[in-house]
């Protein structure tokens, strides 16, 4: 600080909600203060929460299938993403391009207009799902709405947890005193490795491999680019809470605002806030990328075989 000592600032990770405050309540006078929030937020995200490392195999054959193992390594001292779930999520945005840039596959792309990740396989998310207990079944924890299979985002009866896959920091022990892991706090269906055997202390980083399909004749050489993007709410949980207000029939909103429609309930009014272009619909922040070229060569002229490893017979001629 200005008097030399160090400030102890909590910008967190939202870069969306403190620029809605601006233009929802203008009359607040806020704007520099929030526009500084805004700044620190993303600096945070961008500067001081991770690092992406992408590594491809090099070279591969026309018509074959990279190879390509993208390193995302925690920085911060939680985990990450942290807080608690309610659509907070992180995810990979993995792109191939030819020579021409022209994108010829991708895994993790976010729709601007619609606000929907394409979460088809294999996108990977770093996310924590928190859900229902279902007494009913086997033992399952419903994080879906088995009959209208939208997402369950209860603050309060949310008693399980049916996924945590987001990044230990450096240091972290999933144990308690006792030496039995802790079930607040240990990964759940996902596995980090130790950084040591019998060292109890996980790794604060994690390797995702993709298989990128080459199509035949794709100009050489290729870019494989990989971005770490972060969002503040996602899509699902924001209709979840409208529809909540609706189903429950929650009173409107008493609080006064300078601008924007009044007369609905707070979910539906972050709905309709969410969904105004003018907000982008919590747009992702790239938080780290990392890319790589790749050459493409014609491995086998015969036609008869391709680089793809596991179409390789294993008996010897």
């Amino acid at each position: 600080g200005s008097g030399g000592l160090p400030i102890h600032q909590l910008a967190g990770g939202n870069t969306w909600i403190p620029q809605v405050i601006k233009d929802e309540y203008p009359n607040l006078d806020l704007a520099t203060e929030l526009d500084a929030t805004t700044a620190m937020a993303m600096d945070m995200r961008q500067n001081r929460s991770a690092i992406v490392e992408v590594s491809p195999a090099s070279p591969v054959g026309q018509g074959g299938t990279l190879p390509v193992h993208v390193t995302v390594t925690n920085l911060t001292g939680h985990k990450l993403p942290t807080g608690y779930g309610e659509g907070r999520r992180m995810w990979l945005h993995l792109v191939a391009r030819d020579a021409q840039s022209q994108i010829f596959w991708q895994s993790g792309a976010w729709d601007s207009t619609t606000g929907v990740l394409d979460d088809t396989p294999p996108v990977k998310v770093y996310e924590v799902q928190q859900g229902i207990w279902n007494y009913n079944s086997d033992g399952q924890c419903d994080v879906v709405d088995a009959g209208t299979g939208k997402h369950l985002f209860h603050f309060v009866r949310n008693n399980c947890i049916a996924l945590d896959n987001r990044i230990p920091p450096l240091g972290f022990r999933p144990r308690t005193g006792n030496g039995e892991l802790d079930p607040e706090t240990v990964p759940v269906n996902y596995g980090y490795p130790e950084t040591s055997p019998g060292s109890e202390e996980l790794v604060n980083w994690d390797i995702t491999e993709f298989r990128v399909p080459i199509p035949a004749g794709v100009a050489s050489p290729i870019e494989i680019e990989a971005t770490l993007r972060y969002q503040t709410a996602s899509k699902e949980y924001v209709e979840f809470l409208r529809d909540q207000a609706i189903e429950h029939g929650f009173p409107d909103d008493c609080i006064e605002r300078s601008a924007g429609p009044v007369g609905m309930s707070r979910g539906e009014y972050l709905y309709s806030v969410w969904s105004n272009p003018l907000y982008g619909r919590s747009p992702p922040v790239n938080m780290d990328s990392s890319a790589a070229g790749v050459e493409v060569v014609d491995l086998f002229a015969d036609g008869f075989e391709t680089d793809d490893t596991s179409l390789w017979s294993t008996r010897a001629p």
